[in-house]
């Protein structure tokens, strides 16, 4: 088949930059692109992506006739960054209904991506942390009108986040593992079409220690040993009152929830919480509840008489 071998390229309008050091292009046959550098100017900043390796297996015909068609690629530990633009800012059109590119893309891995230099606006209202990421996402393709994703698998060690009201307390064991499936995205879709949606099949939350602060002060202490949520249905619409999709409309189910909430006066344990909508069902392994301080120091703290309210429970089952 076809093969197509190069050395460094750079393309600069002034506006876009794109360049690449090394490409290796075979038909079908595994193709990598190394060093890959992207620059597009947004609103307010411009965008930076530079990918160290890139790997993918094409149908070079195909995307010859407009179809861009490829079994996999692969994206090795890409860096997104933003830099502020320089200079006058010319008035950008509005966007006009267009059409979005036709594909066809079995597999792509993204491996290890990271953020560097968020916008102020992100940045002066959250500390966003991102590591050792790795994301799976299958079945992708677009007819040009709309773009079908069949699933997404990702984890996260590690993360941080910090927003000066909630502070995830960094443990280095913290991990988020979710699966995603049925996403849809139709950027044209009029005010009766839910522009986009996705099942989400299941969210793992583990070891998370979260510090909720108000008035520069630690008011409550929650962790979360795990807690897993599955079947969940989001959307453009639900997304804005998902309070009460929740109560409502979902039938979800929320399995392993081992929580501890302490906010300086007393502490709350639940164990192997779980609650399924379609049964209408909670049960836990056990619950107890307690002051901080223990029986004897309680007491002396007081001057007159005081109830000390202790509570612990075995298994507990609601229907």
């Amino acid at each position: 088949g076809l093969q197509i071998d190069g050395e460094p390229f750079l393309i600069n309008d002034n506006k876009n930059e794109s360049g690449i050091t090394i490409f290796s292009i075979s038909d079908i046959e595994k193709s990598v692109l190394r060093n890959v550098t992207l620059r597009l100017p947004s609103k307010e900043h411009t965008i930076k992506l530079f990918i160290p390796e890139l790997a993918f297996s094409t149908d070079i015909n195909k995307s010859i006739q407009g179809i861009i068609t490829s079994e996999y690629i692969d994206l090795t530990r890409p860096i997104i960054s933003f830099e502020p633009l320089t200079g006058i800012i010319e008035n950008k059109p509005k966007a006009t209904k267009g059409k979005l590119p036709v594909l066809k893309i079995g597999e792509l891995r993204i491996h290890e991506p990271s953020f560097v230099n968020l916008p102020d606006s992100l940045e002066q209202k959250m500390h966003l942390k991102i590591s050792n990421s790795d994301f799976l996402i299958k079945q992708i393709s677009s007819d040009g009108q709309e773009i079908s994703v069949g699933s997404i698998k990702g984890s996260l060690d590690k993360p941080g986040f910090d927003n000066g009201k909630i502070i995830l307390v960094p443990t280095e064991k913290e991990k988020i593992e979710f699966e995603v499936a049925d996403f849809n995205f139709k950027p044209w879709a009029d005010s009766n079409t839910k522009k986009w949606s996705f099942k989400l099949n299941s969210l793992g939350l583990t070891n998370f220690y979260i510090n909720t602060i108000k008035a520069d002060t630690v008011k409550q202490k929650i962790a979360l040993n795990s807690i897993k949520l599955e079947r969940l249905l989001i959307n453009a619409d639900n997304v804005k009152n998902f309070k009460e999709s929740l109560k409502n409309k979902q039938n979800f189910l929320l399995t392993n929830g081992n929580v501890i909430i302490d906010n300086g006066k007393t502490i709350m344990e639940v164990a192997n919480l779980q609650v399924d909508k379609v049964k209408q069902q909670l049960s836990l392994d056990s619950f107890s509840f307690r002051p901080v301080v223990d029986r004897d120091s309680f007491m002396r703290a007081r001057k007159y008489q005081a109830g000390y309210t202790k509570i612990k429970t075995g298994k507990v089952l609601v229907n």
